[in-house]
């Protein structure tokens, strides 16, 4: 009766596994960042579009638009979200009340540099971009329909 030799896996077999895993991980990375980038974004949008409805509303009560974040009828407060007069910012962005627009801009410590803005007269909210910010262009088009070379209108 002949009896099978049963050896592991040889160094070059086990390093083969590994660079594919590797190479997977590779391509799959940027995807994943790109989709973390538009759930904050998606925060941002949340909360922009909140503001602008809720200055919309103020107006209508009072005929002119609110000037702090408190005086509006939605609570902005939430977890990680520091309010002052007329700003408030959380982990990934400040907002600033203007005369006729909310901004939301991504706080510094990342590469993207993009901003949503929500216009109270005209009811749009927009994705802004710089120049050649191409990560940042793949952010705003996901979330919406080119306007400009650089603003892409949030739908």
């Amino acid at each position: 009766m002949k009896t099978l030799n049963k050896k592991g896996m040889s160094l070059l077999e086990v390093m083969v596994v590994v660079l594919l895993i590797a190479g997977l991980a590779a391509m799959a990375y940027p995807s994943y960042l790109s989709s973390v980038e538009k759930g904050k974004a998606l925060e941002a949008i949340r909360i922009v579009s909140n503001t602008v409805a809720a200055q919309q509303q103020y107006y209508e009560n009072n005929g002119s638009y609110a000037t702090s974040f408190s005086d509006l009828d939605f609570d902005i407060t939430g977890k990680n979200i520091t309010v002052s007069a007329d700003a408030a910012t959380t982990d990934n962005f400040s907002y600033a009340l203007g005369e006729s627009t909310v901004s939301a801009t991504h706080n510094s410590g990342s590469s993207y540099t993009y901003t949503i803005s929500g216009n109270y007269t005209e009811d749009y909210i927009l994705c802004t971009v710089g120049r050649d910010a191409k990560n940042d262009k793949k952010i705003c088009s996901t979330l919406g329909k080119q306007y400009t070379d650089n603003i892409y209108i949030v739908e």
